[in-house]
C-alpha cells in the first residue's frame, strides 16, 4: 500500500486504521514523507518512508507502480503534485 499526504488528521487516521488492523503484519504500507526525520518516526511503526515529494512525478509513478493500493490523501486542487496520480488513475479507467 501506498499512502501520500497522510500526515494531516485524514491521512493520519487512515494509517492509523491500518496500523490497527488484525492483519496489519501482513501490509506492505509505503508512506512518502518530506524530510529523513519524518521518515525515522514512520519506521518505527513498521512502515516503508521514502523521502521525498508527491510533486515529483517519477517517484510517485515508481512507488505506485509497486503498490496493490494507493491511498491519495492529496487535494485534486493540488497541481503539479496531483497530475502523476491522475494520469495513473486514467490507466485504470
Amino acid at each position: 500500500m501506498l499512502i501520500l499526504f497522510f500526515t494531516g488528521y485524514i491521512g493520519g487516521s487512515v494509517l492509523a486504521r491500518l496500523l490497527a488492523h488484525p492483519d496489519a503484519k501482513n501490509y506492505d504500507i509505503t508512506v512518502l514523507v518530506r524530510s529523513k526525520d519524518k521518515a525515522k518516526k514512520f519506521e518505527n511503526f513498521g512502515v516503508r518512508a521514502i523521502v521525498g515529494s508527491f510533486t515529483e512525478s517519477k517517484l510517485v509513478e515508481e512507488l505506485s507502480e509497486q503498490a496493490h493500493a494507493i491511498f491519495s490523501i492529496v487535494s485534486s486542487t493540488l497541481r503539479p503534485g496531483c497530475s502523476p496520480i491522475n494520469s495513473l488513475l486514467g490507466e485504470f479507467r
